[in-house]
């Protein structure tokens, strides 16, 4: 049995998305790329994702919206997340039901620590390839470090296909971003080698610009986590991702 779509006009944000019959407004919100707030991960109890239907077929008004918006309810206000579109829809959306954007805190105190980044700069300096000397240039590399830096070196292949140019171009000195015992990346002798730190949080996401070398901290930049359309906290999320196959997939 084909599944009957219809189409919702989320309006004034003017975001269209055709969907299956049956749907909620959250769920096509959400598809639409629209960030309703429902910090109860759209269980219809904290009242925050309201929307008024100006056209088209829903579900009838529930207890649960009833409870959650009282006299607004009688205004033709509903909770997204509890009324199911059943035919071409027409929505209203307040401002005040979006995810509004927020400044997020990225500063913080700075603690002195000593420096041991598991990803470090290592300088190279090889010799002019000879004739009495036929190692190809990553066996040659591979022997550099391991006598200068006790590094037992691994690369792949991106890093292979621009040894020999970089090695070249760069007069046989360079630096090596070496992970671990893995060369990850080559570059000129004065630049820096740097690192991304992301603080992953419930509620906000925040990532670091660092210098590996001296641990300065270079940019830093904050976003709210999406996720937080799902639910405010990590139970909220995981009730709604345990709903079925679909929301687990979100």
């Amino acid at each position: 049995m084909q599944t009957r779509m219809v189409q919702v006009d989320f309006e004034p944000i003017g975001r269209r998305i055709s969907c299956a019959a049956g749907t909620d407004l959250l769920t096509a919100a959400r598809q639409a790329g629209i960030s309703l707030i429902a910090i109860c991960g759209g269980k219809g109890t904290c009242g925050r994702d309201r929307v008024k239907v100006l056209e088209g077929e829903v579900s009838p008004l529930s207890d649960t919206e009833r409870r959650a918006l009282h006299a607004q309810a009688d205004e033709g206000m509903r909770l997204a997340c509890q009324t199911l579109v059943y035919s071409d829809a027409k929505v209203h959306v307040p401002a005040s039901s979006l995810t509004a954007k927020q400044r997020t805190q990225v500063e913080g105190e700075s603690v002195a620590f000593a420096l041991d980044p598991i990803t470090r700069a290592v300088e190279i300096a090889l010799s002019d390839p000879s004739l009495t000397d036929l190692r190809s240039d990553a066996l040659r590399l591979r022997d550099h470090l391991r006598e200068r830096s006790g590094i037992e070196a691994t690369y792949d292949f991106q890093i292979l296909r621009q040894l020999s140019d970089r090695l070249r171009s760069e007069s046989w000195h360079l630096r090596a971003a070496v992970h671990g015992e893995e060369v990850v990346a080559l570059q000129e002798k004065s630049r820096p080698i740097l690192g991304l730190a992301v603080d992953l949080g419930t509620t906000k996401v925040a990532g670091y610009l660092v210098n590996l070398e001296n641990g300065r901290t270079l940019a830093s930049e904050g976003v709210m986590n999406p996720q937080i359309s799902y639910g405010e906290d990590v139970m909220a999320r995981i009730a709604y991702a345990l709903e079925g196959p679909e929301q687990a997939d979100t």
